[in-house]
């Protein structure tokens, strides 16, 4: 554990040694996988992809950009217990699962604090199982040029996801 950990610091130090990147306009694409919540159920482990097209910095250090994409929520799951009465045998008993899936679009915002580091927040609209409006806000990294990962939250209507995605930028 001590070696990748030695690694994975390594490697972080020679990402952040590299060039700083102003946010340039052109088309992104993502993905990434997060973990859902809704009330009651079990967490679930979903996926989303999605294309981007950011316009660049429009003021020093800030920049935007309209996302769209799919997303798949994974199953929840909920153990609904038996049914047990006086006088007759339980019945039921049984764990029950849902699943949501849907578009949705959103204008992002980020600011880029340091070169190498981005703070962003987001609003727009799902069109899915769990339609409606939806927010979210989160902090990126900048492995070089091209790559970003980030970590977000995304609230929705009934569903909060905690996700880590990763961008590719087309230069």
């Amino acid at each position: 554990m001590k070696k990748f950990s030695y690694a994975f610091s390594a490697l972080l130090l020679a990402l952040s040694l590299q060039s700083a990147r102003a946010a340039e306009a052109g088309f992104e694409i993502g993905g990434g996988a997060g973990i859902n919540s809704l009330s009651g159920w079990d967490d679930a482990t979903g996926f989303q992809v999605f294309g981007a097209y950011n316009f660049g910095d429009v003021a020093p250090k800030l920049n935007i950009s309209v996302e769209a994409g799919f997303w798949d929520s994974g199953d929840f799951e909920i153990n609904v217990p038996p049914l047990c009465l006086p006088g007759f045998p339980c019945v039921g008993g049984m764990t029950m699962s849902a699943n949501a899936t849907g578009l949705w679009a959103t204008g992002r915002v980020g600011y880029t604090f340091h070169p190498m580091w981005e703070v962003m927040a987001r609003a727009g609209f799902d069109a899915g199982d769990d339609d409606g409006a939806m927010f979210g806000a989160g902090i990126g990294f900048n492995i070089n040029d091209a790559m970003q990962l980030r970590a977000e939250i995304v609230e929705r209507q009934n569903i909060s996801s905690k996700q880590l995605n990763f961008l590719y930028r087309f230069q």
